[in-house]
């Protein structure tokens, strides 16, 4: 059983742009874009938004709250912002409490940085310790809610 099946969500359409990025097409139409390389975890941060938008109901949304913020609060500006930093391009920097420099542009995008890595760990049987409380607590919660979609 392919791990799309596993984590119940719909089948996917995967193409790549001329400029390389990839376009994932599932849950009711709706399109999710990397433009960074194209590997696994890419892959599995793009999975993670529909993931997200197929079982949001199911989660404990006061824990994710907790953890990872308002999933609701507006895209844009955090967005822009990343945006901005990559631009005037000095190494990723994780900052304190996200998995990624990225993760911190919005709560959305730090939950599919998050469920990238829990996605890899739930598959691999292998755990890390990311050396901040925060993010392996994020990363526990959503292993959690990875394991418990599959062993539905």
């Amino acid at each position: 059983m392919s791990i799309i099946k596993k984590l119940g969500l719909p089948s996917v359409t995967i193409r790549y742009t001329f400029l390389g990025c990839a376009c994932i097409t599932l849950w009711k139409g709706k399109y999710f874009i990397s433009l960074k390389r194209r590997n696994k975890q890419d892959f599995y941060h793009e999975l993670g938004h529909v993931f997200f938008n197929v079982h949001r109901d199911s989660m404990d949304m006061i824990k994710f709250k907790a953890l990872f913020g308002d999933p609701d609060k507006l895209y844009i500006m955090p967005y822009i912002e990343w945006i901005k930093s990559v631009f005037g391009a000095e190494e990723e920097k994780a900052k304190k409490g996200f998995i990624s420099d990225y993760a911190s542009s919005h709560p959305r995008e730090d939950f599919c940085e998050t469920f990238s890595e829990a996605l890899e760990e739930v598959l691999t049987g292998v755990s890390y310790d990311y050396k901040d409380t925060m993010v392996n607590k994020k990363v526990a919660f959503v292993k959690k809610v990875i394991k418990k979609t599959i062993n539905a």
